[in-house]
């Protein structure tokens, strides 16, 4: 998220029109969002450790521990070093024969309540738009996907259309497990979660997040059912945006937390405490959303990431000129073109990153 934030000027506007915020809000939205949740995270983690006294809840660190150490397989060393007896250690924790484990089951710890942010969403696997988007308007029915429209790059609110999995939105859903596909469906659009009336609601990145083309704001005008698993699907021309293709590659979406009455958590209607916590998250995504929407950025969010390899490619030519090289049948499979590629490739540090594709297509051995 953090490429988000690049180049990000503090007096400038951003955002969709009449709704426009500095840069400089942006920026301290997003930080102060951090340390707000940074403190709440210092905070649930010493009323899961500490006493009220301010001392170490021994027992409970124990028991923490030997869980995570029988998840990890420990070995029975480690094990019966956390054992206790009236609050104390029976051993001092500094006599553990894996001290390394000990050290970074903490530092995991710490990270995971304190600095990392958890934003509602997940990992979704891109699907082609073939067979979905309708080639003629005699074949819509009322049950196609998105009436079998075809995804649009830029609508008119600047974000990307794409159908997700309700496996996305299925948590907050009242009495899900109960409901049909079509109900639940019904459900978010009539709440415009989804569908026509929907705004961007979602942010989709890819990892490795390569530049801001690799992030996108998202519209979701449809939903795939639960039995289509974890699946998202996006303009056919995102393809070539992030340099992605279909071999089981996925989209990180991180979107808004929603109540149960399919309302956006905002500082009006958050009175318990992870309700608080989910406003504050619903803010700092929001203001990631002021970026990507601003039609300023539009350009650099659709400029391919391949763009600059190409131009390189082109300038490669220009040095390199015209080839007199004809490869003979088959001639990849020789013991000697092999040994040629083996070589070149990890012969020398040198341009051995741009190489790495090139190697496992060309090298056998």
């Amino acid at each position: 998220m953090k490429v988000n934030l690049s180049n990000l000027r503090m007096d400038d506007l951003y955002g969709i029109e009449g709704q426009q915020v500095t840069g400089r809000q942006i920026k301290d939205t997003i930080m102060n969002a951090l340390n707000k949740l940074s403190d709440m995270g210092v905070k649930d983690l010493e009323d899961e450790l500490f006493n009220k006294d301010g001392s170490v809840n021994v027992t409970k660190l124990a028991k923490m521990l030997e869980d995570d150490a029988r998840e990890s397989d420990a070995n029975d060393n480690v094990l019966s070093g956390l054992k206790t007896a009236n609050n104390k250690f029976i051993m001092p924790l500094s006599s553990l024969s894996d001290n390394k484990w000990l050290e970074s089951r903490f530092i995991s710890m710490i990270n995971k309540q304190v600095i990392d942010v958890h934003i509602p969403g997940g990992a979704f696997i891109q699907r082609s738009t073939l067979g979905l988007e309708a080639t003629s308007t005699k074949v819509v029915t009322p049950n196609m996907i998105n009436d079998g429209r075809v995804l649009k790059s830029i609508n008119e609110e600047g974000s990307m259309d794409s159908v997700v999995s309700i496996n996305l939105f299925k948590y907050f859903i009242p009495n899900y497990e109960n409901l049909t596909y079509r109900e639940a469906r019904q459900w978010l659009i009539d709440h415009e979660i989804i569908g026509d009336k929907a705004k961007a609601n979602a942010i989709g990145y890819r990892i490795p997040t390569q530049s801001i083309a690799s992030i996108s704001p998202l519209r979701f005008v449809d939903v795939f059912p639960e039995i289509m698993g974890d699946t998202i699907m996006l303009p056919e021309d995102f393809t070539k945006l992030t340099g992605s293709d279909f071999d089981i590659d996925k989209l990180y979406v991180a979107r808004f937390a929603y109540n149960k009455n399919g309302v956006k958590f905002n500082k009006g209607n958050s009175l318990k405490y992870d309700e608080v916590r989910n406003s504050i998250k619903n803010e700092m995504l929001e203001a990631y959303l002021k970026v990507l929407l601003t039609r300023d950025n539009t350009n650099s969010l659709k400029l391919s990431i391949d763009n600059a390899t190409e131009n390189v490619k082109e300038v490669l030519r220009d040095i390199e000129g015209p080839s007199s090289y004809h490869p003979t049948p088959f001639e990849v499979y020789s013991p000697t073109y092999q040994e040629a590629r083996k070589a070149e490739y990890t012969g020398g540090k040198a341009g051995i990153g741009p190489f790495a594709l090139n190697n496992a297509h060309h090298i056998l051995t």
